[in-house]
């Protein structure tokens, strides 16, 4: 990611000398996470924007609402789709998202919602594509006064999905902040907090 440059994808020799050097969604695109296909294709995830700024307190500025976006590359990184998606608030863009092949050959994406008016993670946020970028089904889960922020995606072989982050706030038993970890079904639902 690159300040004015916007989200660069560069694809490398065995020898790590450059084969070829792109950038995408000029000038404040960023990208999150990768996934390299077995065609020599990428599928690649992020935001068409981001803020620099860490102070989770700070409120959004009126003209903030970046675009969650998956983007599919060949080979050469020509651009064969790009999908972007809104979120009704805004989408937490300094976690990043991230992208996984489902076992049917589909792809699910995890990123977290925006805290409203704050740079602040809000809640899980999983969605389903096709191989087109298409949505199939989006999900989001929990509970009130606690926020969400979202680490890890994998894909399950029961067809369902796992993921991890921390959870913040004043938990049961005294705890504050904890890490979690939750499994879904095959169509993105958990049995508590949805």
């Amino acid at each position: 990611n690159m300040d004015t440059a916007g989200a660069v994808v560069a694809r490398l020799d065995a020898d790590g000398n450059f084969l070829w050097s792109k950038s995408y969604l000029r000038p404040s695109g960023m990208v999150s996470d990768c996934l390299i296909e077995s065609d020599d294709a990428y599928v690649v995830t992020g935001f068409t924007d981001s803020l620099a700024s860490t102070d989770i307190f700070a409120p959004l500025p009126l003209d903030y609402h970046p675009k969650l976006f998956t983007m599919k590359l060949d080979g050469a990184g020509e651009v064969q789709w790009c999908k972007g998606y809104e979120n009704i608030n805004t989408w937490y863009t300094r976690d990043g998202s991230r992208i996984v092949r489902s076992h049917d050959g589909n792809y699910a994406v995890l990123s977290d919602l925006g805290y409203v008016n704050n740079n602040r993670w809000y809640r899980p946020f999983l969605m389903k594509t096709d191989i087109n970028g298409d949505t199939l089904w989006t999900r989001s889960f929990g509970r009130t006064n606690y926020q969400y922020e979202v680490n890890t995606l994998i894909a399950h072989s029961e067809g369902g999905y796992a993921f991890s982050g921390v959870i913040w706030g004043n938990l049961p038993g005294g705890s504050v902040n904890a890490s979690y970890l939750f499994k879904t079904d095959s169509l993105g639902h958990l049995p508590c907090w949805e």
